[in-house]
């Protein structure tokens, strides 16, 4: 990756700005994720099925790697921080199941 890389204060606070547009980005991703695996498991609730689907985290967590792979990005930093976020879907779904 070639990036040109300059001392100049006011591009930082440019790229810094730019970083928080991402930020942002990622959140309103994550909210909607959130709400659709909120949808997962209601529609688990309703049909008695389990929390885990190992066969489709399998699928989803090779299309994770190859997509990171394909974007130039350590495939062990992106499944850490998807292992995060779908950790936190289980624990999501399991709430909803006990209701």
């Amino acid at each position: 990756m070639n990036m040109k890389i300059n001392n100049n204060s006011s591009d930082l606070s440019t790229i810094r700005a730019q970083i928080d547009r991402v930020n942002s980005q990622i959140i309103k991703l994550l909210a909607k994720r959130y709400k659709l695996s909120k949808q997962v498991a209601h529609y688990k609730k309703l049909h008695k099925l389990p929390i885990l689907d190992a066969e489709r985290e399998e699928e989803m967590f090779k299309s994770i790697i190859k997509q990171a792979q394909e974007a130039n990005l350590p495939p062990d930093y992106v499944v850490q921080v998807f292992r995060l976020i779908v950790d936190h879907t289980y624990q999501q779904e399991d709430r909803i199941l006990q209701d």
